[in-house]
């Protein structure tokens, strides 16, 4: 009834009822009502439980676990996320470590870990560490002290281990030149031969092969060694000898040279000459006992002449010339000789004789 009259009009519902923000709407005594959202809120559940919104609405239910929660060959149940899932068992089978190390189970897990070694291991004496099944561990050292070999071997450490060999000896060992085999340290080993090449001497020795063997020996020398008149004593090829003294007598020289002793020794040299000869003022070059030598020039100037005559240069000598073609006797205390030709001879090439001075009155015959 509708102001009094009867009328049709929509029953009440929620489908066009709108409701706040947490509240839903819910027919009540056949009316929508916003009524507050159902939740887990406040709602308390159980051990082993927890509330779960089921339909719409909370409910206690029993919490995910892996405790019923089977899993296949090879997989096993893990918690992921809240829920229990099959993943595969844990193995080293797909793990990969790192250089120096291993995987080991650690835990029921793969983790890696160090590889064992000898690093850091410490040995008693005479023992060493080894590796034995993987693990380190300490066993005795290998030697050859309980080792037995058989007669005409012994026992060698070969690469670090013990080993019967063949008694070493020169008898099969060949050696190259200039070397032989001497037993070493109980060892065959070729050495240098004997010799002088590296053998040092103190000073004023030498080495000599003695017996086989270098020994220095003193130098040989002139110092004890007489030679006979007309030689003295040299060192030839390493040994004394007495050699003739040097000397001109044998000795040939070229033409225009003559032998001369040069600090002991005979040697050619040119003859002496006055072609290289300058002489100063005054004076001229002669040969004198072989030898160039500058005297002085014949001149007036300590020429005396007797009373009435006088001194001339003619043809390069003192002389008084009293006619044109003639000589006149003059007497002339002091003079040179060498300067004048002699008596009762003929005069030499430009009047040249050695110089000597006559302690008396000189007449030179002139020629008329």
């Amino acid at each position: 009834m509708v102001e009094g009259s009867p009328k049709c009009v929509p029953l009440p519902s929620c489908l066009n009822f709108q409701c706040g923000a947490g509240t839903q709407c819910k027919m009540v005594n056949g009316w929508p009502k916003c009524v507050p959202l159902p939740s887990c809120k406040d709602i308390q559940c159980g051990a082993g439980t927890q509330c779960k919104m089921v339909d719409g609405s909370p409910k206690c239910v029993p919490l995910p676990s892996c405790l019923n929660f089977h899993c296949g060959e090879g997989t096993q149940c893990k918690m992921v996320n809240g829920w229990p899932k099959c993943v595969p068992v844990p193995s080293c089978q797909n793990t990969h470590c790192g250089a120096g190390t291993q995987c080991k189970m650690v835990n029921g897990w793969p983790k890696c870990v160090p590889l064992p070694s000898c690093k850091d291991i410490r040995c008693g004496a005479a023992t060493q560490c080894k590796m034995v099944d993987g693990s380190p561990k300490c066993v005795p050292l290998p030697s050859c002290l309980n080792f037995h070999c058989k007669t005409g071997t012994q026992c060698k450490m070969v690469n670090g281990w013990p080993k019967c060999l063949p008694v070493p000896s020169c008898q099969n060992t060949h050696c190259g030149a200039g070397t032989q085999c001497k037993m070493v340290d109980g060892s065959p080993k070729c050495v240098p031969l004997p010799s002088c090449l590296n053998f040092h001497c103190e000073e004023g020795t030498q080495c000599k092969m003695v017996n086989g063997w270098p020994k220095c020996v003193p130098l040989p020398s002139c110092k004890d060694i007489q030679c006979g008149a007309g030689t003295q004593c040299k060192m030839v090829d390493g040994s004394p000898k007495c050699v003739p003294l040097p000397s001109c007598n044998n000795f040939h020289c070229e033409e225009g040279t003559q032998c001369k002793m040069v600090n002991g020794w005979p040697k050619c040299v040119p003859l002496p000459s006055c072609k290289d000869i300058r002489c100063g003022a005054g004076t001229r070059c002669k040969m004198v006992d072989g030898s160039p030598k500058c005297v002085p020039l014949p001149s007036c100037l300590n020429f005396h002449c007797e009373e009435g005559t006088e001194c001339k240069m003619v043809n390069g000598w003192p002389k008084n010339p009293v006619q044109d073609d003639g000589w006149v006797a003059q007497v002339c205390p002091q003079a040179l000789v060498s300067e004048l030709p002699m008596q009762g001879k003929d005069p030499l090439p430009h009047g040249g004789r050695e110089t000597q001075v006559s302690p008396h009155p000189f007449v030179s015959p002139l020629p008329l």
